[in-house]
């Protein structure tokens, strides 16, 4: 578990690592993670007594209170999941597993021969702009069961 060409093994460099995704900012936040735990910017191994100068003058657009910064977070993390649900949805297709198996209901309207129905939508439940006449077979057609759940 070493680099072979430098000779580091994995605990030796853990910390560099630590500092590296704690100082990361992050695409939904836009903050690191050390400045929304801690509230200010980690310094690593080399401390630029300019950069901390230059970070400590520099402050006014630089919110400084824990809550308005977790607040901010919060809000960006909320656009962000608001965004994917958008984009995830669009690819999405319609979940049809509790749609009816069957249509209906329908009522026979005459036998015909060879075990044939001329079948059509009861007076007051037609589904459809026009109304529904056609010719089925005994196999094909079902009792009717109303399937849909009363809140008794």
């Amino acid at each position: 578990m070493s680099d072979d060409e430098a000779g580091k093994y994995c605990y030796k460099v853990i910390k560099e690592v630590e500092f590296a995704l704690n100082n990361t900012v992050n695409k939904s936040t836009g903050q690191t993670p050390s400045m929304l735990l801690f509230g200010v910017s980690q310094r690593g191994k080399v401390i630029d007594d300019m950069k901390a100068y230059v970070e400590n003058t520099v402050t006014d657009d630089i919110p400084c209170d824990f809550k308005e910064i977790r607040e901010q977070a919060a809000e960006k993390i909320f656009k962000a999941q608001e965004y994917n649900k958008k984009y995830v949805d669009q690819k999405r297709r319609k979940v049809n597993e509790y749609d009816q198996e069957f249509k209906g209901p329908y009522v026979v309207k005459r036998r015909l021969r060879q075990d044939r129905y001329v079948i059509v939508h009861p007076e007051g439940l037609q589904n459809s702009q026009k109304p529904y006449q056609g010719v089925w077979e005994a196999n094909n057609m079902r009792p009717w069961k109303d399937t849909t759940l009363t809140g008794d």
